[in-house]
C-alpha cells in the first residue's frame, strides 16, 4: 500500500493569520487540548503554539479513512500504513512505545488536528497512554470539535490544558489587529466583534469584506467571494464548496483553471487555504454557497470529479460518490479497491449505503468490536454486588454477574444469581428481567419446563418474549413462536434492540420455507445487532449466517461466523456455540468427511456445559440448506477431484476424460481462461492443429451437456464462454483457494493439501505440470507451517512433507527432533537425528 498523504502530515499555510501571543502562551503544559466548532480557529492556534513551543514539528490530521490510532501513529513517525491482512489493530501500548520513541528522539511537538475524525476510544487511550510521559522537552497539541472525553478522563488533572471555544474567541484588541492587518479601519472591529461574538472565522469574513455595516454571513460570503468575480472563477468556488479539495491537475480535468487560478482564488481570502498541493474551501462557506448553486451542476461535477479522482485518491471518489447521491458507484468503487483500503476504514462507507448493496461485502465490514470482557465485568459485578447499598442495587449488580456467567457458560452460577433476583415481587422492572434472563438459561441448559414457568412469569418486556419464542421454537410451534416474536420486536426495553425477536422472525420463516421473508429479517437483525454490540451482535450475525448458508453463499456465511467468533464469541459460549453449529451444518451440507468431523468436534467441546437445545433448534434448520442457484460451478483439484453445480455432484457424467481434463484447466485459469491452441497442447500434445480443435469442441459440447442437461440447443451457456480464441469457465476451484490462504493462512492451506491432488492421469502434459506444481506449493506452506504457522502436531507433520521431498535439508531434521525433545520424547528425537545420518 502506498503511504500516508502527504497532506494529512503537512501542517497548513497560515494565509493571513495574525499572531495571538495571548492564546500562543497557553501551551504551558505537556499536552494543550484545543475545543472549538468549525471555523473557531483551533488549527490556527495549534500551529501558533508549535511555533512559540520550538522544536521539531510533527503534524498528523485524522480524516475519514485515516482515524484509526495506527494512523495517528503512522502519520507522526512517517511509518507505512498496515496491510489489511495483519490482523486488526495493534496494542494500544505497542502503539504508545512507538509514539513516545518519536518524542523521545529529539525535542519534539506533536500536533493532533481534527482528533473528532478519529475514531474515538483507542485514539483517546493511545494519546491518555503518552501524555503522562511525554518529555520535559515535548509538546502534545490537539485540537477536535468535541471534548474528547476519553482522554480527558484519562489523564490527571493538571497534564493537560484545555482551550475551550470562550477563550480561542478573538477578544476585542486582537480583532482590531485583524482588521488593521486587513487594511480596514481598526474602529469597526468592536460592533464587529460584539456582531459575532469573536468567533474567528466570521470575524475573518468581516476583516475582509469592504462593506459598511453589518451584514448577514450569506452576503459577507456574496461580497467577499463572489462580486466581481468572472464566471469561469464563480465555478471553481462552487466546486471546492462541493468537493473536498481540488488540486491544480484535478482543476484542469474540471476545466476549473489551473495552479494559477487556484493561487489567485486564495490571494481573494484565508478561507481558501493550500496544504501540499490540496486547496481546501473553508466550512463556513460551503453551505452558503452550495446553497446558491444549480442542484443538477453541482451533481454533474462531483460525478466527474470522482471519475477523476478513482485511481489516484479511491478514498475522496467513494465520498463524493455518496454525496452525489450514486451509491452504486461507491459500493463498486469500494469493492474494487477494498484490499488497498481495508475493511476498518470501509466500515463508514458500507452502512451510508443501500442494503440491497452491503449485501456486496463481507459481515465483517460492518460489526463493531466486542464490547465485553467478562472477567472484568464478572470481578466488577461481584463488588457491586458486595458493596450494593439498596436491595435495588443489588438486584441490578446480580443481573449483571448472572449475565457475565452466563456468557462464560457457568450456567449453574447464572441460575443462582437470577433466581435471587426472580424472586422480587410482581411487576418489579428487576424481577421481570431476572425471571426473563431464569427462564432463558433454564432453557439452555435443557430444563423446558422450568423455562416454560418463568418465563410465563416474566411479562411483557422484550427478553421474555424473545425467550417464549425460543422454546415455542424448541417445540416446533411456529404460531406461537411467530406471535412472541411480532410482540417482541415492537416491545420497548431499556437496553434492547429488535436483533432477537428478528433472529426468531428469521429462523421461523427458514423453517417455514420463506427465505425471501427470512432474508428481510436477517438484515433488521443484522443491522440492529451491529449498532448494538454485544448479544444483540451475536443474534443478528448468526440470523444472517443461516440466511447465507441457505441461500448458498457459504463463505458469507462463514464470514459471519468469524465474526460472532472475533467480536463477541471471545466472551460469550452462547454466541460461540452458535457460530459452531452454522459451520457444522455447512460442513454436513456440503464439506469433507475430515471438515464434518473437525466441526462435530468443536461443537462437542463446546456443548459439555449444556445449550442442548440449542443444538437441537440448528439441526432443525438443517433442511433450510437446500441447494441454490447461487452455488454454482465448483471444480475440485484436490481429493475426490468432485465437479459440483449448485452443490450437487456431476463428475460422473463425463464419458471422456479430455473433457474432464479441460474443464479443469480452464476453471483453474480464472475468468480470463486460456487460448484455444494452449487447451489443445495441453491435453492432446502433439495432434495437428485442425484435429485439435474438432476434439476440443467435442469436449466442450460434453462439457455443456454434463453441466446443463437442461439447456436448450443456441442458448447461452450459464458456465462456458469462448470469447475469440479463449475458452473460459465460470467455476470456482479449491486449489485456487488454496493458493491464496498458503500465505495469510498456511495452516488451512495444511490442512486443505492433505488429501492431495485428485487422479489428473488421463489429464495429459497438464496434469503432470499441475501436480508438480502442487507438490511445490505443499513444501513451501509446509515451510510456513514449520516456522511457526500452525499447532505442534501440524508443525511435525508439515516438517515430515520437507524431509520426504527435500531430505537433504538438516534444519528439517533438527526442528524436528526439537519438537519431540520439546514433548518430552527423547527416544523420538534421537530416532529423528540418526535419520538425518543414514539418510
Amino acid at each position: 500500500m502506498a503511504g500516508y498523504p502527504i497532506v494529512l502530515r503537512r501542517p497548513p499555510r497560515l494565509v493571513g493569520a495574525i499572531d495571538r501571543p495571548r492564546v500562543a502562551a497557553l501551551g504551558d503544559h505537556a499536552a494543550v487540548v484545543v475545543v472549538g466548532p468549525a471555523g473557531a480557529g483551533k488549527t490556527v492556534v495549534a500551529v501558533q503554539i508549535a511555533a512559540a513551543h520550538g522544536g521539531r514539528l510533527r503534524w498528523c490530521r485524522l480524516a475519514s479513512g485515516y482515524g484509526r490510532a495506527v494512523d495517528l501513529v503512522g502519520l507522526a513517525t512517517g511509518d507505512e500504513p498496515p496491510g489489511v491482512d495483519e490482523g486488526g489493530e495493534p496494542d494500544i501500548l505497542d502503539l504508545a512505545g512507538r509514539l513516545l520513541g518519536e518524542l523521545e528522539s529529539e525535542p519534539t511537538v506533536l500536533v493532533v488536528d481534527d482528533l473528532h475524525e478519529g475514531d474515538s476510544d483507542p485514539c483517546d487511550r493511545l494519546l491518555a497512554e503518552v501524555i503522562p510521559l511525554v518529555p520535559e522537552d515535548g509538546l502534545v497539541v490537539v485540537a477536535s470539535r468535541h471534548r474528547p472525553a476519553g482522554l480527558l478522563g484519562r489523564v490527571g488533572a493538571g497534564a493537560v490544558r484545555v482551550i475551550d471555544a470562550a477563550e480561542l474567541a478573538f477578544t476585542v484588541e486582537e480583532a482590531e489587529v485583524l482588521f488593521a492587518a486587513a487594511e480596514r479601519d481598526p474602529a469597526a472591529a468592536d460592533a464587529w466583534h460584539l456582531h459575532t461574538e469573536g468567533w474567528a472565522a466570521a470575524l475573518a469574513l468581516a476583516a475582509e469584506s469592504a462593506a459598511a455595516g453589518e451584514l448577514g454571513l450569506s452576503d459577507m460570503l456574496d461580497q467577499l467571494l463572489l462580486a466581481g468575480l468572472p464566471d469561469d472563477e464563480r465555478d471553481t468556488l462552487v466546486a471546492l464548496a462541493a468537493l473536498p479539495y481540488l488540486t491544480a491537475d484535478l482543476a484542469t480535468k474540471l476545466d476549473l483553471g489551473n495552479e494559477q487560478s487556484l493561487v489567485a482564488l486564495g490571494d481573494r481570502t484565508s478561507l481558501l487555504s493550500e496544504t501540499a498541493g490540496h486547496w481546501r474551501l473553508h466550512e463556513v462557506a460551503r453551505g452558503p454557497l452550495l446553497a446558491g448553486s444549480d442542484e443538477s451542476a453541482v451533481s454533474d461535477l462531483r460525478t466527474a470529479a470522482a471519475r477523476h479522482l478513482a485511481d489516484s485518491d479511491p478514498t475522496a471518489a467513494i465520498e463524493i460518490h455518496l454525496q452525489a447521491d450514486e451509491p452504486e458507484e461507491a459500493a463498486e468503487l469500494l469493492a474494487a479497491c477494498l484490499s488497498e483500503i481495508g475493511p476498518e476504514r470501509a466500515m463508514d462507507w458500507v452502512y451510508r449505503m443501500p442494503a440491497r448493496l452491503r449485501r456486496r461485502f463481507p459481515p465483517v465490514l460492518t460489526a463493531g468490536r466486542a464490547t465485553v470482557d467478562l472477567d472484568l465485568a464478572t470481578e466488577e459485578a461481584r463488588r457491586r454486588v458486595d458493596v450494593a447499598p439498596t436491595e435495588d442495587a443489588r438486584a441490578e449488580a446480580l443481573l449483571a454477574l448472572g449475565s457475565a456467567r452466563a456468557g462464560a457458560g457457568d450456567l449453574a452460577a447464572a441460575l443462582d444469581a437470577f433466581e435471587s433476583v426472580a424472586a422480587r415481587p410482581r411487576g418489579d422492572v428487576r424481577g421481570e428481567a431476572g425471571r426473563a434472563w431464569l427462564g432463558i438459561v433454564r432453557w439452555w441448559a435443557g430444563d423446558l419446563a422450568g423455562a416454560t414457568v418463568a418465563l410465563n412469569e416474566a411479562g411483557t418486556g422484550t427478553w421474555a418474549r424473545w425467550g417464549r419464542a425460543q422454546v415455542a421454537l424448541a417445540a416446533g410451534d411456529l404460531d406461537r413462536a411467530r406471535s412472541e416474536a411480532d410482540e417482541g420486536a415492537d416491545a420497548s426495553e431499556p437496553g434492547a434492540t429488535v436483533a432477537p425477536a428478528e433472529q426468531v422472525r428469521t429462523a421461523v420463516a427458514l423453517l417455514a420455507g420463506e427465505r425471501d421473508v427470512a432474508a428481510a429479517h436477517a438484515e433488521a437483525a443484522y443491522a440492529a445487532g451491529v449498532a448494538a454490540g454485544g448479544f444483540d451482535l451475536a443474534c443478528g450475525a448468526i440470523a444472517l449466517a443461516w440466511v447465507r448458508a441457505a441461500s448458498g453463499q457459504h463463505d458469507e456465511a462463514l464470514a459471519a461466523c468469524d465474526l460472532v467468533e472475533r467480536r463477541v464469541g471471545r466472551h460469550d459460549l452462547y454466541a460461540r456455540l452458535q457460530a459452531a453449529l452454522v459451520r457444522l451444518a455447512l460442513a454436513e451440507h456440503v464439506g469433507e468427511a475430515e471438515d464434518r468431523d473437525r466441526a462435530a468436534r468443536r461443537v462437542h467441546d463446546l456443548r459439555r456445559v449444556g445449550f442442548a437445545p440449542v443444538e437441537e433448534l440448528a439441526r432443525r434448520l438443517l433442511p433450510s440448506l437446500a441447494p441454490t442457484e447461487g452455488d454454482g460451478l465448483v471444480v475440485e483439484l484436490l481429493g475426490q477431484g468432485r465437479v459440483l453445480v449448485d452443490g450437487r455432484p456431476h463428475e460422473s457424467g463425463f464419458r471422456s476424460r479430455k473433457a474432464l481434463a479441460v474443464l479443469r484447466m480452464t476453471a483453474l485459469a480464472g475468468p480470463q481462461g486460456v487460448r484455444r491452441a494452449q487447451a489443445i497442447e495441453a491435453v492432446w500434445p502433439g495432434r495437428r492443429p485442425d484435429k485439435g480443435r474438432t476434439l476440443l469442441r467435442t469436449a466442450l459440447s460434453e462439457i455443456r451437456r454434463v453441466l446443463e442437461p437442461e439447456r436448450e440447443p443456441g442458448d447461452a451457456s450459464r458456465f462456458v464462454d469462448t470469447p475469440g480464441d479463449r475458452v473460459a469457465v465460470d467455476a470456482r476451484t479449491d486449489l485456487a483457494e488454496v493458493r491464496r490462504r498458503a500465505v495469510d493462512d498456511p495452516a488451512e492451506a495444511f490442512e486443505r493439501l492433505r488429501t492431495g491432488l485428485a487422479d489428473l492421469s488421463g489429464d495429459g502434459e497438464w496434469g503432470e505440470e499441475l501436480a508438480r506444481e502442487v507438490a511445490r506449493l505443499r513444501v513451501e506452506v509446509a515451510d510456513r507451517v514449520a516456522a511457526g504457522g500452525g499447532s505442534d502436531d501440524q508443525r511435525a507433520e508439515a516438517l515430515e512433507v520437507i524431509i520426504d521431498a527435500e531430505p537433504w535439508r538438516r534444519d528439517a531434521y533438527d526442528a524436528l527432533a526439537a519438537l519431540h525433545r520439546a514433548a518430552g520424547d527423547e527416544t523420538a528425537a534421537r530416532a529423528i537425528e540418526r535419520r538425518w545420518f543414514d539418510e
